[in-house]
């Protein structure tokens, strides 16, 4: 129902946006601010990214984390190197949503 975009980065940024935020994955500050703008309980919320960043994201704000293999995604599972791991890796955004639609109890 929105748009969310970090405009900040640590070395790249220019001026006011060359910072340390808490909005750029992997930080959860933007999924922060959706779930209050649009009264989420990110428990029940399911980050779906092709990057670790994404799926770092989600595991700080406590969602449920699929890493799709299209994009970045398959160049990143075979690079991993977090601590961290998605709850499900998929072959693509349709493989993503056939397990979400298969396991919609599980957290």
């Amino acid at each position: 129902d929105n748009f969310y975009y970090c405009p900040h980065h640590p070395t790249a940024g220019r001026g006011a946006y060359k910072i340390v935020c808490d909005c750029r994955k992997p930080m959860p500050g933007l999924l922060h601010r959706a779930a209050k703008e649009m009264a989420l309980n990110l428990e029940n919320c399911v980050l779906i990214g092709d990057k670790a960043s994404d799926v770092g994201a989600g595991v700080a704000a406590g969602c449920r984390t699929i890493l799709v293999k299209t994009g970045h995604g398959d160049k990143e599972l075979k690079q991993w190197k977090q601590k961290f791991k998605p709850n499900h890796v998929a072959s693509d955004l349709s493989d993503a949503v056939k397990w979400l639609l298969g396991n919609t109890s599980q957290k």
